[in-house]
């Protein structure tokens, strides 16, 4: 399951190059490097839990809420690592309808210290998905992170860098309400 999670996950990390590139033998496409660990969690949390977000109509959040993570960390450990899995923490926000997912603590920028998957009418999807992400250090600044949010498309919206540390905080900042039309 490793081997194919990883050979998934470096065709989808180098994207359109390797379709155009679909002449070259099949020994060049396996000399590719592996993926770092770096680029693994990238994927795990900026590509991958957006789309399951936002193309399994509802299942995945469903499935949080229910507290049934076995999707969620057995893609973690297949992707990432075992340890990583093992660092990931999931609360349901009933009041908000939404789910918090907090990472370990990231190493390098942009990973995620959060995630938050809340059920809203204003997307086309039914859910919105916002992360805090390890940002670089700026001098002069007392940044910790950048809010962002990720759309159906893949697209990343920029909310702007913030100083607070804890997910309470992160939650609380997004200023989300419940949405009756939320799963």
């Amino acid at each position: 399951m490793r081997l194919i999670a990883t050979a998934l996950l470096s065709l989808l990390l180098t994207g359109p190059c390797a379709a155009a590139d679909e002449a070259a033998p099949p020994a060049a496409a396996a000399s590719q490097p592996a993926p770092t660990e770096h680029q693994r969690t990238y994927y795990f949390e900026h590509r991958l839990i957006p789309s399951w977000v936002h193309k399994t109509s509802g299942a995945f959040y469903a499935d949080l809420r229910a507290g049934q993570f076995d999707r969620l960390l057995n893609a973690a450990r297949d992707i990432v690592s075992p340890e990583f899995a093992a660092g990931i923490k999931v609360t349901p926000y009933p009041d908000l309808e939404g789910v918090l997912i907090e990472y370990p603590a990231p190493k390098t920028a942009p990973l995620c210290y959060f995630t938050f998957i809340h059920a809203s009418r204003k997307s086309e999807t039914g859910y919105a998905v916002y992360t805090y992400e390890k940002t670089v250090s700026i001098p002069g600044a007392d940044a910790y992170g950048v809010v962002g949010g990720w759309s159906l498309d893949g697209k990343h919206s920029n909310m702007g860098t913030r100083t607070y540390k804890d997910a309470d905080a992160f939650v609380h900042d997004l200023k989300l309400e419940k949405d009756a039309a939320g799963a």
